[in-house]
């Protein structure tokens, strides 16, 4: 039996996404992403939307951005996107991540096994950044289902130049149309286990 990877309550989304977003401070019908690097933040993601947002401003103005960036570097990114007339709201660390997720229409992320597990329970399509120097690169093999599935796509790092550039073509091409978005959406739910907790639960109790 598949039960799935329990995660916490309070990274379910609980309310409409025009809900999440009026609560975050952004427009509540806007199309949203999402940037996360986990619970520390990641260095390269940060670096990553600092060059998309000098490469594809006007895309980037297109969207609001709630962006996850760990301690480091929170006041150099809300610096940039003000700048750059990009709606963002730059946080540490949010703990109801269910808010965030119930904000976003897509993400953008680190492939730990929680980020993965809590976008495929709240069915949110992502470009998967597996950290690349792990030696046994359990990050891509976390994402692989999800990419197999067609409800995300995975981008490996080369260079920080090459990756934005490659991470700006998903994200203003195939994330932006309407159809393919709608598709991911559908895949993810097929395989959204919410009830994970539960079944391992009722496993246990009945063994």
């Amino acid at each position: 039996m598949t039960t799935g990877l329990p995660i916490r309550s309070a990274a379910m989304a609980s309310e409409a996404p025009s809900q999440c977003r009026s609560r975050l401070g952004l427009e509540p019908d806007r199309t949203t992403l999402l940037v996360t690097g986990a619970s520390q933040g990641a260095s390269s993601l940060n670096r990553l939307m600092l060059r998309l947002v000098r490469s594809h401003t006007k895309e980037l103005q297109s969207l609001q951005i709630i962006h996850l960036s760990g301690q480091h570097s929170r006041d150099e990114l809300q610096k940039a996107y003000d700048s750059a007339g990009i709606h963002a709201v730059v946080e540490p660390f949010i703990h109801e991540m269910g808010l965030a997720w119930g904000a976003a229409s897509m993400a953008i992320s680190r492939a730990g096994a929680n980020s993965v597990a809590e976008i495929q329970a709240n069915a949110i399509p992502a470009i998967f950044l597996p950290y690349p120097h792990h030696r046994d690169q359990h990050q891509i093999h976390n994402a692989r289902p999800l990419v197999d599935a067609g409800g995300s796509h995975m981008v490996d790092y080369r260079d920080d130049e090459t990756t934005a550039g490659d991470v700006g073509k998903l994200l203003f091409g195939v994330f932006q149309n309407s159809r393919s978005h709608g598709a991911m959406v559908k895949a993810l739910q097929a395989r959204s286990r919410p009830d994970a907790a539960q079944r391992v639960v009722s496993i246990l109790l009945d063994s």
